[in-house]
């Protein structure tokens, strides 16, 4: 009768183990994945903001792209210089639109 139930029982943890491995796994994967990009959405949205503030003046939107993209870099971001200007991009629209 212990063979029965200890069969049973391991039947059922391997059952549970692959379910787990097929759905819960990528399920969390997923969440770190969005929480890191909610992050970095984050840390460009506040670097965007800044060099907006200290950077005032006409014709300085490479100097401000400079900080951004080094204040992002020392925030451990890897990102494409690309990707970097999408992300700036998309918070000074939202910045000029009232969003932020």
């Amino acid at each position: 009768m212990n063979e029965l139930i200890l069969s049973l029982l391991s039947a059922v943890l391997a059952a549970l183990g692959g379910w787990v491995a097929k759905n819960l796994i990528p399920y969390i994967k997923s969440k770190t994945t969005l929480a890191q990009q909610e992050k970095i959405n984050g840390w460009v949205t506040t670097a965007v903001t800044a060099a907006e503030q200290m950077k005032r003046k006409p014709g300085s939107g490479d100097e401000k792209f400079a900080f951004v993209r080094d204040f992002l870099l020392k925030m451990g971001v890897d990102l494409s210089e690309d990707e970097i200007e999408v992300m700036i991009e998309s918070a000074v629209k939202r910045m000029k639109a009232g969003v932020l």
